[in-house]
């Protein structure tokens, strides 16, 4: 009896590394691929319509907006949208700024009739993630 007890006890710690260390790579590589964005560029979020025919919000990571008192996109300027696959990939017009409850850019409303795959919803609002981590939102000077 006290053998097989032994031997949980290792498959446990065993296990428990195995799972650490995943985690570990995993918080590696996501560090990593936030230094790697050029300065100006913040990390897609979602996007969503804006309410009006042919409007879309396009949203940037909690963890990627710009900071309090910056505002580094300005309604009637442009925004580029890269790593989504050819899908929103492109140059936009800003026709308005959403600021967050933190008071910092959250959203740029773009004209693009771009098909939504919604994945999930925030406040009882769906919500297309499909490039959620992979896309960039960047200022165009």
């Amino acid at each position: 009896m006290a053998k097989k007890s032994k031997g949980r006890i290792g498959t446990y710690i065993i296990s428990f590394i195995i799972v650490a260390l995943i985690i570990y790579i995993v918080y590696m590589l996501s560090k990593t691929k936030r230094s790697e964005l050029r300065e100006g560029c913040y990390i897609f979020e979602e996007t969503h319509p804006a309410g009006t025919t042919g409007y879309d919000y396009v949203c940037m990571h909690t963890d990627s907006r710009p900071e309090v008192g910056t505002t580094p996109f300005v309604a009637g300027q442009y925004v580029e949208i890269t790593d989504t696959n050819a899908q929103l990939d492109g140059k936009y017009k800003i026709n308005q700024i959403w600021v967050d409850s933190k008071g910092r850019q959250a959203c740029v409303k773009i004209k693009h009739n771009y098909t939504y795959v919604y994945g999930a919803s925030q406040g009882g609002d769906l919500r297309d993630i499909t490039f959620f981590g992979k896309g960039r939102v960047c200022v165009v000077n």
